[in-house]
């Protein structure tokens, strides 16, 4: 064979293996939208397990359904918030779980996008990489082990990997079977706190970690000062996003300011000191915050912060489920299932998502707000402190035709908001 023969065919078969590796379709099946049957089935699991909360040499049974391990695998995404990252899923068989991540790829004419599968066997008690394929090409187990161990060395904190390892070797008697995948674990609550040390470096870097300490110290400065002792929320946002614009034009990045500044404010007004912390890495500063209100009320600036932050860590339908959730489990007994929360968290899921999509114009607009009506609407007439039994009387479980109608008051109202409403053509 000649050596343009030897060219010919290798072009050939690089071509094949390209179109072998990318497709044109969508990523590895998209995930069904998260419900407030997921959250209370997580909240067991998490209050049940969590080892930073057992006692050391305290074994459990874990066993996670493939719908908790495609949730975890989704807010794991949305935290790494990597561009090229799509999708991930998992797959159950008997005996082994395939991990499917979805990767976009310049767009052309053999395809946008590949998928990246790992099969890992539970065969002998313990995990362990049983193969991978890219696209439809299969690739040796002992290749991938080698990729794997140079992206630890390489691409991963050696601190990092040698806490998951440890983790790794508490526990034991692993089972996948096409609907759950099963183990039992020895807490060791000393290497769980590591692991949220480490892992907050990995999903918060160091950048990011003291634009939010700014924020924090600033919204401790502002609610320090006198009079009054109750601080309203609007003048304090204003403050400390005019600083946002301030800073976005030094270092171009008005999207992550928008967020930090978010970020700091919710868990200013909140009084969650222990956030700064898990979340920074450093002890909180000073007493603890005085209240911040919206319509003289902590709880609405608190519902409207939080689910401003949730829109922009996670999307806009994970902050409203988890502000539905958070009414259920009140009315199960705490201060009633409130429709005003409810309108509250609507407000912050739309001033989150607005932070994001045009971040410079967000911050213009926030400096424009003058009342608290401009961001936050009228809450008359909205039904609160309804305890379950009353509230699965009157709207069944949230899915009934009255339930609809206090929803749509709600962004009726919304619309009419200053804030909110349309731009002028």
């Amino acid at each position: 064979m000649g050596l343009l023969a030897v060219i010919a065919l290798l072009a050939v078969l690089g071509v094949l293996l390209v179109a072998l590796a990318l497709e044109r379709g969508p990523p590895p099946g998209a995930l069904s939208p998260l419900t407030v049957e997921d959250l209370d089935r997580v909240r067991r699991i998490v209050r049940d397990n969590d080892p930073r909360w057992l006692r050391a040499g305290q074994t459990r049974q874990l066993t996670l359904a493939r719908r908790d391990l495609d949730l975890a695998l989704h807010h794991l995404l949305i935290r790494l918030r990597h561009p090229a990252i799509t999708s991930a899923r998992v797959e159950l068989l008997d005996g082994s779980a395939w991990l499917r991540v979805g990767i976009a790829v310049p767009a052309g004419p053999l395809g946008r996008q590949m998928t990246v599968s790992l099969e890992l066997s539970a065969d002998s008690g313990a995990p362990s990489l049983a193969g991978a394929r890219i696209g439809r090409i299969a690739l040796p187990a002992w290749l991938v082990r080698a990729a794997l161990a140079l992206l630890e060395t390489r691409a991963m904190q050696p601190a990092l990997v040698l806490t998951l390892r440890e983790l790794l070797a508490t526990t034991s008697d692993w089972t996948i079977t096409p609907q759950a995948i099963s183990l039992r674990f020895v807490a060791r609550p000393d290497l769980a706190w590591r692991l949220e040390a480490r892992g907050r470096d990995l999903l918060l870097p160091p950048a990011e970690r003291e634009r939010i300490a700014h924020y924090l110290r600033e919204a401790a400065r502002l609610g320090a000062l006198r009079p009054p002792v109750v601080k309203p929320m609007v003048p304090m946002l204003r403050e400390l996003v005019a600083q946002a614009a301030v800073r976005s034009r030094a270092n171009g990045d008005p999207r992550a300011e928008n967020r930090a500044a978010l970020i700091a404010l919710a868990i200013h007004v909140t009084g969650r000191t222990d956030l700064i912390w898990r979340l920074i890495g450093t002890p909180p500063t000073g007493g603890r915050p005085g209240p911040v209100t919206l319509l003289d009320r902590t709880d609405l600036a608190q519902h409207l912060l939080v689910s401003a932050v949730l829109a922009m860590e996670a999307d806009s339908r994970t902050a409203d489920v988890i502000g539905v959730f958070k009414e259920v489990l009140d009315s199960r007994g705490g201060s009633g299932f409130s429709f005003a929360d409810l309108a509250a968290d609507r407000a912050g899921v739309r001033l989150g998502e607005a932070a994001l999509a045009n971040p410079l114009g967000w911050q213009a607009r926030v400096a424009a707000l003058s009342l608290e009506s401009d961001l936050m609407p009228a809450i008359d007439q909205l039904p609160e402190g309804l305890q379950a039994p009353e509230f699965q009387r009157r709207f069944r479980a949230r899915d009934n035709a009255a339930y609809a109608q206090v929803q749509a008051e709600i962004e009726r109202r919304l619309a009419n908001c200053r804030f909110f409403a349309p731009a002028a053509p």
